[in-house]
């Protein structure tokens, strides 16, 4: 550890990595609501913007299509700030638990448009391993952030962020290691960044939020430490309140299923275009294929 690195000074440190990491991973994530377009929207969860063979796509969370779709729901997301949210037109390619994980393509039209960016392949890492004690870095939609403005001429859905650094934890039982990774979340003994007394919300919305390995610790608490070495390690899936945990898929499985989402897109755009149910298109052979052993893109 850098010799520099003190108990008083920590919060100095920490509070650097969490700016530095806010400012990079931000443009990547989706908030993602769910409308039924009478003019009223939910929160439904986060996502991450990924740009893959020159194509840009949406991740999240199986269950996060199944709530968004639910009911003649249409699923949405707001690529602008400020702005207004949009439909996803492509059809999904998603595989539900263990697996829990869901993409679709962004109309190319709309990208321009949008203030975002889409990590790409060469910030995703190929298998997580951190360093003993590594900073990890989460970013999305927590559903109990949100609110609904319903004033004539301004309907608004407000959904802010959290962005938290935490350390891995044990991952609790019933949940396999080869796959899966605990991520601390303790709502009571989290300290803000700007020194106030907020707490950590309830992270149901959180699903579909991106998990990244700061890489502070590997550069030994360096000085000269910066967010290029960040890495996209794992996609945030599940809570466990009485564990304090957040359950996160590693990298390993998520490279897995980008490959058997990249497919999927490949046919839809040959053989369906756009339209269609968001569950149309998974086959038998996909699903086996998804829940494989681990296949590395290049």
């Amino acid at each position: 550890m850098n010799e520099n690195v003190t108990e008083q000074n920590w919060p100095i440190y920490r509070a650097r990595v969490h700016r530095q990491m806010t400012a990079v991973v931000v443009p990547f994530i989706a908030a993602l609501s769910r409308t039924r377009g009478d003019r009223r929207g939910e929160s439904v969860g986060s996502g991450v913007y990924l740009e893959l063979q020159r194509s840009r796509f949406v991740l999240t969370c199986e269950h996060e299509l199944t709530l968004g779709y639910s009911h003649d729901y249409h699923l949405m997301h707001l690529p602008k700030a400020d702005g207004i949210y949009f439909p996803f037109p492509w059809p999904w390619t998603a595989f539900p638990w263990p697996v829990d994980l869901g993409m679709t393509c962004i109309d190319p039209p709309l990208w321009p448009e949008t203030d975002r960016s889409a990590v790409p392949l060469d910030l995703i890492a190929d298998h997580y391993v951190p360093t003993e004690h590594e900073l990890l870095f989460v970013a999305g939609h927590p559903g109990d952030m949100a609110t609904f403005q319903d004033i004539p001429g301004d309907v608004k859905l407000k959904s802010d962020r959290v962005l938290y650094l935490a350390r891995e934890v044990p991952l609790p039982a019933g949940y396999d290691p080869a796959s899966h990774f605990a991520l601390a979340y303790d709502m009571e003994r989290a300290q803000a960044t700007d020194g106030s007394k907020r707490k950590l919300p309830r992270p149901p919305g959180l699903s579909g939020s991106g998990i990244w390995d700061t890489g502070f610790a590997a550069s030994g608490y360096s000085d000269e430490w910066n967010a290029s070495r960040a890495r996209l390690v794992g996609i945030a899936q599940r809570w466990e309140p009485v564990e304090d945990c957040v359950i996160g898929v590693k990298a390993e499985a998520l490279r897995n299923f980008l490959l058997v989402g990249l497919r999927g897109h490949v046919a839809n755009a040959l053989c369906k275009g756009r339209g269609g149910n968001w569950q149309d298109g998974v086959s038998d052979e996909d699903t086996a294929y998804a829940k494989s052993t681990v296949v590395v893109l290049e």
